[in-house]
């Protein structure tokens, strides 16, 4: 089972209700969301942890945020075989999805201007002809910007793996000696939304949980 939970917020939480939520989460967590400046950032961690609760009782996992653990290149994990979480937050909304069939990576952003040839040594010559010979060059570069983060977060390296080195072209799409299969999620006309896996995603559940 494949399940992609998110939520939407475009106004603050009153502090009473965001109080009753933090007072629902570990202590360093809420320690950790207390030090945001931005009132948004602190609410999309704080939507991320929640939406993951949720997904862990869906899952019937016998673990709460406490049991939460952190890989060499800092990806947050459970230790259940099987089971595998990502969180992926941008403008207003906060995904959260979860697994039993292997790994799982969710990349969610936003389609606001930026300057695309900034970002040109991060795609390979084929992304880059096809992003500039499309006719609409900004949601093509999110759409190939998503399917990258997608795939290094389901990896779990992150970062750590150039960009420059996922090919997204086609599908799946192998990251050096594993394979990812891509998926879009239509959620908005203003955002792109791709998730990667480790196996073929069948049925993906999808379900919006209100705050």
């Amino acid at each position: 089972m494949t399940v992609l939970y998110y939520c939407y917020f475009d106004k603050r939480l009153t502090d009473l209700k965001f109080d009753f939520f933090m007072k629902l989460l570990p202590e360093k967590l809420q320690k950790r969301i207390g030090r945001f400046k931005r009132w948004e950032d602190a609410h999309a961690c704080l939507y991320g942890r929640l939406l993951l609760m949720r997904a862990l009782e869906t899952f019937k996992a016998d673990v709460t945020l406490e049991d939460i653990r952190y890989s060499q290149y800092n990806r947050p994990y459970i230790d259940i075989e099987g089971i595998d979480f990502n969180i992926s937050h941008a403008g207003c909304y906060v995904l959260c999805t979860i697994t039993d069939r292997g790994k799982i990576g969710v990349d969610v952003e936003e389609i606001k201007y930026i300057s695309i040839d900034d970002f040109k040594n991060q795609f390979t010559p084929k992304e880059w002809d096809c992003l500039v010979d499309s006719e609409n060059e900004l949601r093509v570069f999110y759409e190939i910007w998503t399917k990258k983060e997608a795939i290094v977060k389901a990896d779990g390296r992150g970062l750590n793996i150039p960009l420059l080195n996922v090919e997204t072209s086609g599908n799946p799409v192998s990251v050096a000696s594993h394979q990812f299969y891509l998926s879009s999620v239509d959620l908005s006309d203003d955002y792109q939304v791709h998730m990667a896996t480790s196996y073929v995603p069948e049925g993906i559940q999808i379900m919006r949980y209100e705050m």
